[in-house]
């Protein structure tokens, strides 16, 4: 009998870990709902996926490759790099299209990748930035960045937000919708973990979880671990890949669902930068108190950081159907 399940091809954006491991919970979704999924990735997002799922086919495709500049904001590092920003979405869509009859795919999920798309598929972004946070210019820089954004959300058939409807959306006016773009649907908050049923909380503990690019990744580790020592706390670290300069003995690399949210839930003090996917991941989770910290200069965690101080209760968490 011909196999007649769904294919989707999934895409996660190569901007630190968070896109690939929020792609995670849903591409299971997708599978419980009979779907066979292809991934199309980075060989380092490929390696850190496999750890989490199965009957998964992946696909090797070129990534963004932004690199943020040491001494400069981050919004500034991304300006002067808007050119390879343009080449890899035109690259990227070329690819594609070149690539569609071989995957043989009947729909397409791309986080934040905005060439993904595709005239004869079903093509979705996924997203929670539809209005990024601008440093300058008030209100002219806000309509010309929408006028950006709806460019380049034109050619999806839909958006999802990885987030819960307003007035419950961590991602406040970055996933406001405006007019010209597609049709959009708030999904759910994504996050891999699920709470562990009971948990000793360890007094003295201060844990760090890393996560973003270099040089943040690398800088944060060190920040925090000056922080405990000040402290007179036991340090812990947890990410995906060694920072530079980093004690193997206190760091703690690419653990399993189970092992990291045991680690996250056990610690009396819990460390995260302000990205999207790591403040979802931490409600998952229960720890709402957690201390979070923008990286210096990203406009968007900045935002994040200033909706986490007032967004306080657990709210439970919706599964895309």
């Amino acid at each position: 009998m011909a196999n007649t399940a769904k294919r989707i091809l999934v895409a996660p954006l190569d901007w630190g870990m968070g896109h690939a491991t929020r792609c995670i919970p849903l591409i299971r979704q997708l599978q419980e709902q009979g779907a066979k999924v292809l991934v199309a990735c980075l060989p380092e997002l490929e390696a850190r996926m496999r750890l989490s799922l199965s009957d998964v086919d992946f696909v090797p495709i070129s990534g963004y490759d932004i690199r943020y500049h040491r001494g400069l904001p981050v919004w500034l590092s991304v300006l002067l790099q808007l050119h390879k920003l343009r080449r890899a979405i035109r690259q990227e869509h070329r690819w594609l299209l070149k690539q569609a009859e071989l995957l043989d795919v009947q729909q397409i999920i791309s986080d934040n990748r905005y060439g993904l798309w595709h005239p004869q598929i079903h093509s979705i972004l996924l997203t929670h930035q539809l209005q990024p946070q601008v440093p300058m210019g008030g209100n002219i820089a806000r309509t010309l960045m929408r006028s950006v954004m709806r460019r380049l959300l034109r050619p999806f058939q839909e958006i999802w937000v990885p987030d819960e409807a307003a007035p419950e959306r961590l991602s406040g006016q970055l996933s406001e919708p405006f007019g010209g773009i597609p049709p959009l649907r708030y999904i759910g908050r994504l996050s891999r973990f699920q709470a562990p049923s009971s948990t000793q909380r360890q007094a003295g503990t201060l844990l760090t979880i890393l996560s973003g690019p270099e040089p943040h990744y690398s800088r944060f580790y060190h920040r925090a671990k000056e922080m405990a020592q000040r402290e007179g706390l036991d340090f812990r670290a947890l990410g995906w890949k060694m920072p530079e300069g980093a004690d193997p003995l206190d760091t703690q690399l690419n653990l399993s669902d189970d092992d990291f949210a045991l680690e996250v839930c056990s610690a009396e003090k819990v460390l995260c930068s302000a990205g999207y996917s790591s403040l979802c991941d931490l409600l998952s989770l229960g720890r709402p108190e957690a201390l979070v910290f923008p990286t210096p200069g990203q406009t968007e965690q900045a935002y994040l950081a200033s909706r986490w101080k007032r967004f306080r209760t657990v709210v439970p968490q919706k599964r895309p159907s």
